[in-house]
């Protein structure tokens, strides 16, 4: 029978369901395999490799997922940048999932509605952008994976005076994102 050694890596996952490895006990030096290898069969290993290539595709699915469809936004009062108690419970579920996931990166895009001058609502936007930052941070997300824009009024479609549409224009947008996706499909594609 012909065996072929695998990376630890490349069968981690899938040993305990597969059953198919077994632990080499001695060095066996003509084999070319050291003490506390894993060796398994060609045809074990290239069902393992299919189920590794299944698992990767998968995986890299709902990263892509959550990366274009993961998208929601903290309202603000007006003139505040604090953030209200229940956002502050979201926020800080949203920092212990991303701690977990350090490959997801975070976009914060601040608004204001428009009645503030530039200057005022730039840095009012500013400080709800730096809020939330500070937040993800103290809950362990790297200051490294947040990308922080601030735009005031620049973007606002609220009409003058239409006060139930400036409640939606103060707001910080959170997306999620995985850098690399799109190469990490190129390469399970082909």
């Amino acid at each position: 029978m012909k065996y072929r050694i695998l990376s630890i890596a490349s069968i981690a996952m899938l040993v305990s369901t597969a059953g198919l490895a077994a632990t080499a006990g001695e060095s066996d030096p003509e084999a070319g395999v050291k003490e506390g290898a894993v060796v398994i069969g060609t045809a074990a290993a290239g069902a393992l490799e299919t189920e590794l290539l299944t698992s990767r595709q998968a995986m890299t699915r709902y990263r892509q997922l959550a990366s274009q469809y993961v998208s929601f936004e903290l309202m603000f009062h007006t003139g505040a940048s604090g953030l209200m108690p229940e956002s502050e419970r979201r926020l800080a579920q949203l920092a212990q999932f991303l701690a977990e996931q350090p490959d997801i990166d975070v976009t914060l895009s601040g608004h204001a509605d428009p009645r503030g001058d530039d200057q005022y609502n730039l840095a009012l936007t500013e400080g709800r952008v730096q809020t939330i930052a500070t937040l993800l941070e103290v809950n362990g997300v790297d200051a490294a994976r947040i990308v922080r824009n601030a735009f005031g009024d620049r973007y606002s479609l609220a009409a003058e005076g239409d006060f139930d549409a400036y409640a939606l224009e103060r707001r910080v947008t959170i997306e999620l994102s995985v850098p690399g996706l799109a190469t990490e499909l190129a390469s399970i594609v082909h």
